[in-house]
């Protein structure tokens, strides 16, 4: 146990102000004494009679030089030590001094010693202000290190993957309505997530029941699974995206990630990766390509559900298809997406067609746009995938801007009525019965 400091020492010198930082207490007071008896030794030496010079014309210069350098060096309490030792010194030397000269040498000493609170106070302001200038560099440097990082990987992120979310859903519609077989568009989007994510290996497999599979889709250096691997077999189990984190340590595996696609009893597929940049390797990319492969891998379950819905004498069947996927995903997924119904109060033949050229001018790529008649009347619907409540809302505001232009501001708010649906209400759109919206 460290002991207290006490008395003297532990009030006086052991304060900053009164001691340089940094050097023995023992090897300053050593110095003093060296510096005191050299000098007096050196005076004896070449003067026998007068050893401080005390009668000397030289005097004070001779004495007050190692006070000056002791004091501005050491600080007050070396200078005090030497004054004393040298005080002592010539009283028992000379028997009498002359006070009025000791009074001067200790004049200068506190002069000396002001000096040195003033400018050990200045260097410490300056030391202190270095070290933070010097912490506040190195936290600049490491943050705009980090922040080049960062900003090369997203601008790597955009060159190698110039395309969204939606624009690759919006390809998978395409190559699904183009190609039909469910297979080759599964293929299809394989490729695309190896162009816009950097797989570097991986297959995809369809699971039977009876414990065999069916390769879709790889990469030239993997040709097969190993069903009864570790990380696979959790996949299954648990029903959702297993990582290498996710096993025990006496558990090995020779995959990254295991994303199961599980649409119902009949139709089961596994994405299995196995190598993968590690800057790409993130939940993120893991969950999209998730949805990716849900997304096709519905296109045969939609179709069924689709042509049962008695929604279909009023919807297409590929706009069905679509709310139907995209119900599946909001329950899978939690992603959120909505209706927005157009439906006119007075259906006149030029105004209803001006309505249909605006919508159909302003809608995004992966939206879809319908046509149908409820009660009756014909109205328009605006399915917005991936679209929450408030954006739904935005849209409408944008579409009601654009509508004040085109036909007028009263139109708008007396002859139109438009309501906002979530997809999973689509069940719900039986009549135009929305509240209007205030634009």
């Amino acid at each position: 146990m460290q002991k207290k400091k006490s008395g003297f020492r532990g009030v006086f010198l052991g304060h900053w102000y009164f001691l340089p930082e940094g050097i023995s207490t023992k090897i300053i007071l050593a110095e003093i004494i060296f510096v005191v008896f050299g000098m007096y030794f050196l005076g004896f030496y070449l003067n026998k009679e007068d050893p401080l010079f005390l009668n000397s014309k030289l005097n004070f210069l001779y004495n007050l030089l190692p006070i000056a350098l002791i004091t501005l060096f050491y600080g007050i309490f070396a200078g005090l030590v030497y004054f004393a030792l040298f005080t002592s010194l010539a009283y028992f030397t000379y028997k009498t001094i002359d006070h009025i000269y000791f009074l001067s040498l200790f004049l200068f000493l506190l002069v000396f010693s002001e000096f040195w609170f003033y400018w050990k106070g200045k260097l410490k302001e300056a030391e202190i202000e270095y070290n933070y200038i010097a912490q506040r560099l190195k936290d600049l440097t490491a943050s705009f290190s980090l922040l080049k990082l960062s900003h090369e990987q997203l601008e790597r992120s955009y060159i190698t993957k110039p395309i969204s979310l939606k624009q690759i859903i919006l390809n998978i519609r395409h190559i699904i309505a183009r190609d039909g077989d469910i297979y080759m568009a599964l293929r299809k989007v394989f490729d695309l997530i190896l162009v816009n994510y950097d797989v570097e290996e991986a297959i995809l497999i369809e699971k039977y029941s009876n414990g065999r599979y069916k390769v879709i889709a790889n990469t030239s250096n993997i040709n097969d699974v190993d069903l009864e691997d570790p990380l696979i077999r959790t996949a299954i189990e648990n029903q959702k995206i297993a990582y290498v984190s996710d096993l025990k340590e006496s558990e090995i595996t020779k995959y990254l990630a295991v994303i199961p696609i599980n649409i119902n009893d009949e139709f089961f597929y596994i994405f299995v990766l196995k190598r993968m940049p590690f800057m790409k390797l993130n939940i993120e990319n893991l969950i999209t390509i998730n949805l990716l492969l849900y997304y096709v891998a519905l296109e045969r379950l939609e179709e069924a559900i689709a042509f049962q819905s008695s929604l279909l004498n009023k919807f297409d069947i590929s706009f069905l298809k679509e709310v139907y996927r995209l119900i599946k995903l909001n329950k899978e997924f939690g992603i959120e997406s909505h209706i927005v119904l157009f439906c006119p109060k007075i259906y006149e033949y030029e105004k209803f067609e001006i309505l249909e050229d605006v919508l159909q001018e302003n809608i995004r790529g992966i939206d879809m746009m319908e046509v149908i008649y409820l009660d009756g009347i014909k109205v328009i619907a605006v399915l917005l995938p991936f679209t929450d409540r408030f954006g739904a809302e935005m849209f409408v505001k944008r579409i009601g801007s654009l509508i004040v232009e085109e036909l007028s501001y009263e139109f708008l708010k007396e002859e139109l009525s438009i309501s906002i649906y979530h997809v999973k209400q689509v069940e719900d759109i039986t009549f135009c019965h929305g509240t209007k919206q205030a634009l």
